[in-house]
This record gives structure tokens, C-alpha cells and sequence, in this order.
């Protein structure tokens, strides 16, 4: 008979939550705006919302709001307050870190519906929605003659972005994204709408540039414009073989380069191993192709096995340098992972690096399940950068004018779905192997940091947020205005415990 009980209380009990756990739902829903929609476990369209461009720690979702205006975000922030439900923002689920690992049963905040694109009446801002792309920016800008700084790859949303400092072509001209931000619109952890800027709330104007995921939902900012002065864009792109002696000859050349960079060059290089190993670099440059060989003959000298040039607009530049839309790397299949691990030093230290790409290349056709993977070398113009004070915003390393990643690519899900854990603890570790290779290197010039963008979640807080002095005032703003660590899972810069048998909530700082 006591069993009986037991047996009935629990399915009393397990009943009770389910009718909970539905009207909790359903009470969510009729709180939103017309248009909004939201997606539980068991919806249709819920797997589709939850796809992200990698799948390496990606975050365990049981639910997705796709919030219309400001007020969802802040119903959406209220909401998961009072039940205890961990949250975060997607806009292209380009977001690949070890931090999202511990981010269980959570409420998927998605802001692709706010991607309003508003030119001011004087012609020198735009207002962006919070989910906008950073393509979708440039395009509408230079139909209006406009242009701005935005990243280069046409898949990526754009405030996330800029929240992190921000790299693009037109750095040289203008600073990072981060820097373009004039004001912004912003949802804290307990639900309010607080404007940003140079006048108002400045101590979170300090720390949204350059350290914004660990503060606030942006649902919308006000961004510098520029009128377009030179439309034509050139890349030139060299094929190398991927051999000890052209690494050393091509970061020599580089590194020279380096020095003199004119504002309107950026240099990219791209190692890969398949389908042989080669290192391809593209010179992408604001100006006619017929004005690019004073630049570019010095890489037509050292012999390359292939050189393909293009011209158009900058918004033929991701195309050019095969980042836009349909391209391979926007469109991966399901399944495929990446572990991106930047490592960002002030200029080449030649010999180092030229190791380290033979290892990378060593592994990549050593290993054919890591075949597809290929280091990053990204050398922009800085001197837009540099014309602002360090102290000024939260970014760190404006003097690290080079930035390097290698990026291990291989299939994180097999066939079922299934997350395979061997494979993910190899590829880690053999891009780790690189990665310290590049940071020993790095010492004898100040040591390495690490673009907090592209970081992979395993590196010291520091090198993704730089010196003391900045880790301890964004550690003492959080305090301010997150004491909860509500906003905590991308690359945070604080300790704070999980509850993981509670929903995965976060206790107070």
C-alpha cells in the first residue's frame, strides 16, 4: 500500500511539473508581440533555428524565442530571470568556444527579426538592428553611396562583431567596428532598456567596446558612415607550395610589408592541405588591379605556382576572397566543427612561424580526418586603429598588428547525431600543439593575445582581455551590472559556478 502511494505521488507530481512546465510556456508566448514566435523541443521549425555554422560545445537549447521588438527582449530576459533559465544571443551562430559547454537547457534568444538599416537625415550615421548582417550593411550603404567598416565574411552577424573590437578592410581608414559606435540601445541582465554612449551610462560605454557579450543584448546602434571615395577593389591571390623555404620567403616579405602598409592594403594568407599543401595570400587592395603591381611584384618574384586577379567593389571583395554567402565556408555540412585558436603578436617572428605551418601541414596530411583544416594569417592596415587612445575602450592589443589562427576542422556529429568526444580531444590537441608553438615565439616581442572574436575558450583571461588594469574594471562593471553572471557564457572573464543539476543557472559573482 506505501508503494502505491509513493508510485501515485510521483506521477501526481511528475504530472503536475508537465502542466507547469507547458502553462510557463504558453504564458511566455502570449506576452511577446505580435510576429514573435517561439519554438519548444518538440516544435516544428525548433531544429532548424538551432543550427549553428559549427558544432563544437555548442550550447544545449530547450527552447527559442525569436523576438520581434525591444520589449521581447526584455520580456525574454525577465522570463528566464524568474524561472532560472540560462540564456544567450544568436544571430548567425558563428559563436565557437569551449565556454558554451557548460550552457545547459537554455533559452535561445534570436534576434535575426531585428535587422532594421536606417541612414540618418545629415548622412554621416546609420541606425542597425541588433540581428543585422554585416553583408547586408555594406549593401545597403553603397547603394546609397555610403560605405563603413564591417568584417569581410558575408555570414556573420554584425553587432557581435563589433562587441568584440571588430576587424574589417577598412580598418586602415577608420579604426575597428567597435570604434565606429556612436551609441547603443541595450537590454542588462535584469531586463532594462538603458541607451549607451559617450554622455550616457559611460562606464558601460567603456565596456561594451571590446567586452560587450558579457554585458548586454544591443537591440539596435547608432554606427559611423563614410561616403565611398574609391569604389574599385582589387585581390590578387598567389598560390604557393607549402615547403620550410616559402613559408621563410613569404613572412620575410611580409614582415617587411608590415612596416610601410599603406591604409588601403590588406595582406591575407591561407594555408591549406588539401588537395596538396599550399600556402595562398591575397593582397586585397583599395584601388584599381592596374595600380596593385608595386605592392604585388615582390610575391610574383618568389615564383608562385598559380596568381588569379579580380577588380570590382567592396562588395565583390568576399566573393573574391571566397567568404560570401555561397561559399563552402558559409555553408558547412551539418555537423562539421571548428577550433579556432587566434594568437595575435605584434609582427611575424619568421622562423617560428614557418615551423609551426610545417607542423600544421604535417598533422593536416598526416591525420585525413583533420584534412580540412588551415591556418589564418590576417595582416590589416592599422593606422586607423592606432589613432585611438588604448585606454579609451575595453579593446586590448591595438598594437598586435598580426593576427594568426589556426583552425582545425573536422566532423564533430556522426551520422546519428551523436557527439564524437574522441575526435574533438584530438583535433584540440593537435591544434593546441600549433598554437603553443606560435605563443613561445611570441615572447621575446611581449607575448601573444588572443582576438577574444576568435578565441576558442581555453586561453587566459588576459590574452583575451588584456592587462590587469582592464581585467580588474570589467571584473568590477560586472559586478554593477550583472552580479549574477546572467550574461556569462561567451568567453567570460569571471569565475562563477554552474548549477548544472538547476537548469544551469549561474550564483552570484
Amino acid at each position: 500500500m506505501k508503494k502505491s502511494l509513493t508510485l501515485c505521488a510521483l506521477l501526481v507530481s511528475c504530472a503536475y511539473s508537465s502542466i507547469s512546465h507547458e502553462k510557463k510556456w504558453a504564458e511566455f508566448k502570449t506576452a511577446l508581440s505580435d510576429g514573435a514566435n517561439l519554438f519548444l523541443k518538440e516544435d516544428k521549425g525548433f531544429q532548424e533555428s538551432i543550427k549553428r555554422w559549427q558544432y563544437w560545445k555548442s550550447p544545449d537549447v530547450q527552447a527559442v524565442v525569436k523576438v520581434r521588438t525591444e520589449e521581447d527582449v526584455q520580456e525574454s530576459i525577465r522570463f528566464a530571470n524568474r524561472h532560472e533559465i540560462p540564456f544567450f544571443i544568436f544571430t548567425s551562430g558563428h559563436g565557437a568556444t569551449q565556454s558554451f559547454e557548460t550552457l545547459k537547457n537554455s533559452l535561445q534568444i534570436d534576434l535575426r527579426y531585428l535587422d532594421d538599416i536606417k541612414i540618418s537625415p545629415g548622412g554621416s550615421s546609420v541606425t542597425l538592428g541588433g540581428g543585422v548582417k554585416g553583408a547586408n550593411v555594406a549593401k545597403y550603404l553603397h547603394g546609397h553611396g555610403k560605405q563603413t567598416v564591417t568584417g569581410v565574411c558575408e555570414c556573420v552577424g554584425f553587432v557581435g562583431v563589433a562587441l568584440g573590437g571588430g576587424h574589417g578592410v577598412l580598418q586602415g581608414y577608420h579604426g575597428f567596428l567597435t570604434d565606429q559606435i556612436l551609441s547603443l540601445r541595450v537590454v542588462t541582465a535584469n531586463g532594462t532598456l538603458v541607451t549607451v554612449s559617450p554622455t550616457e551610462n559611460t562606464d558601460l560605454w567603456w565596456a561594451m567596446r571590446g567586452a560587450g557579450h558579457n554585458f548586454g543584448i544591443v537591440t539596435s546602434l547608432e554606427y559611423k558612415i563614410y561616403d565611398i571615395t574609391e569604389k574599385q577593389w582589387s585581390v590578387e591571390a598567389f598560390t604557393f607550395p607549402a615547403t620550410a623555404e616559402i613559408f621563410r620567403k613569404v613572412y620575410t616579405q611580409a614582415k617587411k610589408n608590415m612596416a610601410v602598409q599603406p591604409e588601403g592594403i590588406t595582406e591575407g594568407g591561407f594555408i591549406t592541405a588539401l588537395p596538396m599543401p599550399a600556402l595562398n595570400l591575397a593582397i586585397i587592395a583599395n584601388m584599381p588591379l592596374a595600380q596593385t603591381q608595386k605592392y604585388t611584384q615582390v610575391y610574383r618574384d618568389l615564383g608562385p605556382l598559380a596568381i588569379h586577379a579580380q577588380e570590382g567593389t567592396l562588395l565583390d571583395v568576399p566573393k573574391m576572397l571566397g567568404v560570401d554567402r555561397t561559399s563552402a565556408v558559409c555553408n558547412r555540412e551539418h555537423g562539421m566543427s571548428d577550433i579556432r585558436m587566434p594568437v595575435d603578436i605584434p609582427t611575424y617572428n619568421v622562423e617560428v612561424l614557418a615551423q609551426a605551418m610545417e607542423r600544421f601541414v604535417q598533422i593536416a596530411t598526416e591525420y585525413p580526418e583533420l584534412g580540412q583544416s588551415f591556418v589564418m594569417t590576417e595582416q590589416y592596415p592599422t593606422q586607423g586603429v592606432k589613432k585611438v587612445d588604448e585606454r579609451d575602450t575595453a579593446v586590448p592589443g591595438r598594437r598586435h598588428d598580426l593576427l594568426i589562427a589556426p583552425d582545425f576542422v573536422f566532423e564533430s556529429l556522426d551520422r546519428e547525431g551523436n557527439v564524437n568526444e574522441g575526435m574533438e580531444e584530438f583535433a584540440l590537441k593537435m591544434g593546441l600543439e600549433v598554437r603553443q608553438m606560435l605563443v613561445d615565439g611570441a615572447k621575446d616581442m611581449g607575448g601573444a593575445m588572443s582576438y577574444v572574436n576568435y578565441a576558442y575558450g581555453g586561453e587566459d583571461v588576459e590574452e583575451m582581455y588584456g592587462e590587469d588594469w582592464r581585467v580588474e574594471k570589467l571584473r568590477a562593471l560586472k559586478k554593477k551590472f550583472d552580479p549574477k553572471g546572467r550574461f556569462g557564457w561567451y568567453n567570460p572573464f569571471v569565475e562563477v559556478n554552474v548549477d548544472t543539476e538547476n537548469g544551469g543557472h549561474r550564483s552570484e559573482l
